[in-house]
């Protein structure tokens, strides 16, 4: 995942949201990519995540993420509406 400070311009508008995301895994001692993976399974309605790997170890970490138990992201931090939802209206 992106460091807060390499975040395209289009969506600057969520910077403080990013920037207080990123204090709290660093508060949680979890990695940005460990709160996401372990946030999406707490859904039960999401019966499939798709996930990248560079390399084995990588995958193995991410499947591992999915094991732990559910993460409560608190509400501060949600996005609810916006572009930044929808990949496909992404410019890069």
């Amino acid at each position: 995942m992106r460091d807060s400070n390499k975040i395209p311009k289009q969506f600057s508008r969520w910077n403080k949201k990013f920037l207080n995301f990123e204090k709290w895994t660093i508060n949680k001692n979890i990695s940005k990519t460990e709160a996401c993976i372990r946030f999406t399974n707490s859904f039960k309605g999401i019966k499939k995540i798709i996930l990248g790997a560079n390399n084995l170890g990588h995958l193995k970490q991410n499947v591992n993420f999915l094991k732990k138990k559910k993460l409560i992201v608190p509400k501060n931090l949600n996005i609810a509406t916006g572009m930044i939802l929808n990949p496909r209206k992404w410019k890069t």
